[in-house]
């Protein structure tokens, strides 16, 4: 799994919590995140565990996208272009339980106003929810492999560790909205293949899922600890 070197690890998980401060969260909606204030950095990362069984709960639509937002600026506020170069990833949602949204899969823009495009149907939905879980959502880090390993680009071992900080903090700042999830580093070809239809070049790199989670039991409710590791 992509990770953030230790030497930079306070620098890089407080710079991922911290572009939250500005996250707007949509209120006058029924599910938790609609009234609970934003957390602390200490209570999000004590709740961030591989929570793999979700409710049947949709997620707001809206809430989605800021999500994606959130990783995006989390991932900019790590690894500054400027300093670290530039590597464009594409975001894609793959939608069960979105409420405004219809199953399927969906290009996340950063327009605000109009944040979901529907990719042409491809039949993945169901890999994608055995391959990973029965998340309400999964947010799908894709990129340019090829354009990143070319002379004078960051590269591929920069390119993995920056998914991973866009999978991250889209996980964390879930986390502070009250949802729970799970990060998976490994790829998904069907996904590659989606994604694909908009560039011809990109592919899968790191998933979230996401949704509410489903607590009968705490041993049932997350995942061993060797799981929580990975």
């Amino acid at each position: 799994m992509p990770l953030i070197p230790a030497e930079e690890l306070p620098h890089g998980v407080l710079a991922v919590l911290r572009t939250r401060d500005s996250w707007p969260v949509e209120t006058g909606r029924r599910f938790p995140a609609a009234t609970r204030p934003l957390e602390t950095a200490e209570s999000v990362l004590a709740g961030r565990r591989a929570v793999r069984l979700f409710t049947g709960e949709p997620v707001a639509a809206r809430d989605v996208a800021k999500i994606a937002e959130h990783a995006r600026r989390a991932e900019r506020a790590v690894w500054p272009a400027p300093a670290h170069g530039v590597i464009g990833y594409t975001i894609l949602v793959a939608a069960f339980r979105i409420t405004g949204l219809a199953p399927g899969l969906y290009l996340v823009s950063e327009d605000s106003s109009e944040p979901f495009s529907a990719l042409p149907t491809v039949p993945c939905l169901e890999s994608l929810r055995t391959a990973y879980s029965d998340a309400a959502f999964l947010l799908l880090v894709c990129a340019d492999i090829a354009a990143a390993c070319q002379h004078g680009a960051p590269g591929y071992g920069p390119l993995l560790i920056r998914a991973g900080t866009l999978g991250h903090g889209a996980w964390l700042g879930a986390i502070s909205l009250g949802l729970a999830g799970c990060v998976y580093a490994g790829p998904h070809h069907l996904v590659t293949e989606a994604v694909r239809l908009l560039d011809g070049r990109s592919n899968h790199i790191f998933t979230t899922s996401l949704g509410w989670a489903h607590r009968p039991a705490a041993s049932c409710a997350y995942g061993t600890p060797d799981e929580e590791a990975r």
